[in-house]
């Protein structure tokens, strides 16, 4: 689990094989890199912001599934379903927009 109070969270201490994480970021922007360390088949990551954005960067070849709501704010996913390893994001946003990207140098 990962928890900012003031400020932003980056999400790069998940380990290689990650199953289940959490994040919470109350008062920023949470920004995660998921390309920098592969998830496990079956992957759950649910994130929590009450004020601020989210963006996440899916990693290259994973079949990702969105779920989760933004109250005040727009939701805008951009990436395309691989034979990878099957990832759920659970991205939950009261006041912030929520963002689902691929990796750099991957098509939109």
């Amino acid at each position: 689990m990962q928890l900012s109070l003031f400020g932003s969270v980056d999400g790069r201490r998940f380990v290689p094989g990650w199953r289940r994480e959490l994040v919470i970021g109350l008062l920023g922007r949470v920004k995660l890199d998921l390309s920098r360390s592969e998830p496990a088949d079956g992957a759950y990551l649910t994130v929590v912001s009450l004020f601020g954005g989210i963006e996440a960067i899916a990693p290259a070849g994973c079949s990702v599934t969105v779920a989760g709501s933004s109250v005040f704010g727009k939701r805008k996913t951009r990436v395309e379903q691989g034979e990878g390893p099957a990832v759920t994001l659970g991205l939950w946003s009261l006041l912030g927009s929520v963002k689902v990207s691929p990796a750099k140098g991957l098509p939109t």
